[in-house]
């Protein structure tokens, strides 16, 4: 048996052999194939040499196929047509997909952004799966390692930008939340005032100190800092029930506080801090993948 080197072997030159051996005649091949009939000759000779057959032989009425060519013509449609399968752009269908959306988010982005894309997938993708990581860790070392699609966060990657996508869903500003009934609950918030409070700040991410922290040290003043704790639903239930005060962005608010013996309002002027950007990053990897395309244009629907 011969060993035969593909690279040598011109795929098009197997597009000419199917409609070849299917209407057995060359020049009648050229007509469907818009070649001219010397083109097509020269390729039944390729042919011919790298199968080491004739493939079509004369007969008294025409041209036959070899009995090798017998035996290649079924095998050389099926290559064709699983050929044509891996090249063409694949088809996703949400209604019939049962695919898993894996997305790192933490508690904030968590709540700021996900029920709305889980009340989409429930009305348009009803047996795909919604899957939510939060661990602390760095936002983007899950998109890196291939292990979620997407990633929503309001940091920046450190290093490697290149590899990753972004699309802005939403900037927000901090405000602060408080019960009810704080002492402060009913009065304009003044940065001394803000200051003689008890403060608390949510670090999802084990990291410290918080932003407001960095800014205060630049007006060379500080705030009593009583606690640190791992979410803003937390904080939510310890505001409720002392005079804490934690500082959150303006978007998740609403939420955070709804049911609750809690208001939020605007930070001291004093502290003007720029507001936060919120990303969907996603690696290159996924950048052209059907199911993760669909999923994104559910988030830019969330902008618009």
């Amino acid at each position: 048996m011969r060993n035969p080197n593909l690279r040598t072997l011109d795929l098009n030159l197997l597009i000419i052999l199917l409609e070849l051996l299917e209407v057995r005649h060359v020049t009648r091949a050229s007509e469907k194939l818009n070649m001219s009939q010397p083109k097509v000759s020269r390729a039944l000779q390729k042919l011919r040499d790298a199968f080491g057959d004739p493939l079509l032989v004369r007969t008294l009425d025409g041209y036959d196929l070899s009995a090798r060519a017998e035996r290649l013509l079924p095998e050389l449609k099926l290559l064709l047509k699983s050929l044509e399968r891996i090249v063409a752009e694949e088809n996703f269908n949400p209604l019939t997909s049962t695919d898993t959306v894996r997305i790192y988010a933490v508690d904030l982005e968590v709540i700021a952004f996900l029920p709305k894309l889980f009340a989409k997938l429930r009305e348009h993708a009803p047996n795909m799966t919604l899957d939510i990581r939060s661990e602390p860790r760095n936002h983007f070392d899950l998109l890196e390692a291939g292990d979620v699609h997407f990633s929503l966060s309001g940091k920046i990657p450190a290093v490697m930008q290149d590899q990753y996508r972004m699309m802005p869903l939403a900037t927000a500003h901090m405000v602060c939340m408080m019960s009810a009934q704080h002492p402060l609950a009913n009065t304009e918030l003044s940065l001394d005032k803000y200051l003689d409070c008890y403060h608390g700040y949510v670090s999802i991410t084990n990291e410290g100190p918080a932003i407001i922290d960095h800014y205060l040290r630049t007006l060379n003043r500080t705030r009593q800092l009583t606690t640190r704790l791992p979410n803003f639903t937390s904080a939510a239930y310890f505001c409720e029930t002392t005079d804490l005060i934690v500082a959150l962005p303006q978007i998740i608010a609403p939420m955070v506080i709804q049911g609750r013996n809690l208001i939020y309002k605007s930070l001291p002027s004093e502290i003007d801090l720029e507001p936060t950007a919120f990303n969907l990053y996603w690696h290159e990897r996924h950048h052209q993948d059907p199911m993760c395309r669909w999923v994104r244009s559910l988030f830019a629907a969330q902008t618009e």
